[in-house]
């Protein structure tokens, strides 16, 4: 199996749809899996033993559709420093995962578009119109309505969400400048592999976290999160590649609501109305971000 693009005559937007759908769902098991487990298996166990069996299969699915030649583009300087903020961003985000409802965390990852658009300012000098800046504004409000900051100031596991937020952003668009001829599914599996490596070093720090052995049932979820997060990662890109990424990407952000049925199943988590509003807002400026910088392009 190649991974590179298939040219079609016609873009299959339903099938992509679908696609784009399972991803995101893929993904909300992953993160339900993972923290069902919080309780016993600490943050870095998780890490190294999800990651394990995910690189694995990643570097399977290297070899089988590129070959061993593939394996020396993990030099590109991007594949490097990009699978480095993957592992700090996949602890920031567990840290927030493991600590406060899975849709508020959640709905804060949903921001990246917003701060995207900040970054290719600042980084880029990507040109950024008034009704980005402003769709950018009001999508952070949103950020601010979700994280709900108190007098005595921010939520720690919210923090760590926000920090998840700037360091899965920054990753994002070092990709952009990866080598052409650089396998996609290389730098993914690259990316599983330090999040394993790092995993294992957090775990074997002194005075960090106490492993625990996992029961048969914890050994099982953490092979199903495997699997559940490598899909997610390819039916995203299946999603991107059979339909137009104008009638797919906005359906990136049911993501928002299948963390909201689990959180509810699971938790009996109920976020309260300014919440709820915020992830509104976070959702339906990304979406407008996302035209908007289309439609500039285009012109």
């Amino acid at each position: 199996m190649s991974d590179q693009p298939r040219v079609e005559n016609e873009p299959n937007n339903l099938l992509g749809i679908i696609a784009i759908l399972t991803a995101m769902a893929a993904f909300i098991c992953n993160d339900s899996i993972v923290k069902l487990n919080s309780e016993r298996l600490p943050i870095s166990e998780i890490m190294f033993l999800r990651g394990l069996f995910s690189t694995a299969i990643l570097l399977a699915w290297v070899v089988v559709a590129r070959g061993f030649e593939a394996f020396k583009h993990c030099k590109d300087p991007v594949v490097i420093y990009r699978s480095l903020l993957d592992f700090v961003g996949s602890f920031c985000f567990l840290s927030a995962l493991y600590n406060m409802p899975i849709a508020n965390a959640t709905a804060i990852l949903q921001s990246m578009p917003l701060l995207m658009t900040v970054f290719a300012f600042l980084f880029l000098r990507a040109p950024v119109g008034w009704r980005r800046w402003l769709a950018v504004a009001i999508g952070f409000i949103g950020v601010l309505l979700i994280v709900q900051p108190t007098v005595d100031g921010f939520n720690p596991a919210s923090g760590w969400a926000l920090a998840a937020v700037v360091l899965v952003t920054a990753r994002d668009l070092i990709t952009r400048n990866a080598r052409p001829h650089t396998p996609s599914v290389l730098i993914t599996a690259a990316a599983a592999f330090s999040v394993t490596v790092g995993g294992a070093i957090l775990g074997w720090a002194e005075n960090w976290e106490t492993w625990v052995e996992p029961t048969q049932s914890e050994w099982i979820a953490v092979v199903a999160a495997a699997l559940c997060l490598v899909v997610a990662y390819h039916l995203v890109v299946v999603a991107m590649r059979i339909g137009e990424i104008a009638a797919i990407a906005p359906f990136r952000y049911t993501i928002i609501l299948w963390s909201l049925l689990s959180g509810f199943l699971f938790w009996g988590d109920v976020p309260n109305a300014l919440a709820l509003f915020g992830m509104t807002l976070v959702i339906a400026m990304g979406i407008y971000t996302f035209y908007r910088e289309r439609k500039v392009t285009a012109a």
